[in-house]
């Protein structure tokens, strides 16, 4: 674990597949179609696409992958601080 900044970096020394050899993160790069539409989608609403991060406590993405389907969670609040599950929620 590592301290950059005000985000904490761990490295996982787990395996990044599941029990059938699927991956558990999806790509976000070129290689996948779906992450290539989604990134010209929100640069045709004149967005901007952030750097992609793992935020496991903000879908049901963990579960739409462990029946072997890819899938990537965002959210479109740009520069806003984090409150999932905050006192006020």
């Amino acid at each position: 674990m590592g301290n950059k900044g005000d985000k904490f970096w761990f490295k996982d020394k787990g395996t990044a597949v599941d029990y059938l050899g699927r991956p558990l993160i999806t790509a976000t790069d070129s290689s996948n179609p779906w992450w290539t539409l989604l990134e010209e989608a929100i640069k045709k609403a004149n967005g901007k696409v952030g750097k992609p991060e793992i935020f496991p406590a903000s879908t049901d993405v963990c579960y739409v992958r462990l029946v072997g389907l890819p899938a990537i969670g965002f959210s479109p609040m740009a520069k806003t601080p984090i409150l999932l599950h905050d006192h006020n929620e």
